[in-house]
């Protein structure tokens, strides 16, 4: 860690574990705490003012730099309806639109296989031409 927290060595390899997987008992395991109070242990652990205070810290952290699925949809959305301020090439702009459709149309998929009671809806497929004249 970049700067001292006044914890322990364990108290830090709980951190860290925790922050990996966000359980009390194993992270007491990876930080050395026996298999026979490790439950104990871990719950122990995260009452102590500091340790919880650091985990709080560091999720505050990463909570700044999640990207979650909205966040890069406005930023699609922006770049796909820019008006004339932004210098946007038309490739950069279409390929925006499509990801968004694809995103739209993924979302409707899912909410039709919902619907359905778990059964993929597919769009009827009509045959070319082609094949008409071999039936």
């Amino acid at each position: 860690m970049p700067c001292d927290t006044g914890l322990t060595k364990k108290e830090k390899a709980f951190v860290e574990a925790y922050l990996t997987g966000f359980n009390q008992t194993k992270a007491a395991l990876q930080a050395g705490c026996s298999p026979k109070g490790a439950g104990v242990a871990g719950h122990r652990l995260m009452k102590k003012e500091a340790v919880a205070s650091e985990i709080a810290r560091r999720l505050e952290g990463k909570k700044e730099q999640e990207v979650t699925a909205a966040r890069i949809v406005s930023e699609l959305a922006r770049l796909a309806f820019a008006e004339g301020g932004e210098e946007l090439k038309p490739a950069d702009r279409l390929r925006a639109l499509d990801m968004l459709a694809k995103y739209i149309s993924l979302g409707e998929e899912k909410k039709e296989t919902a619907d359905a009671g778990g059964v993929i809806i597919l769009p009827q497929v009509l045959p070319c031409e082609d094949e008409e004249d071999k039936l």
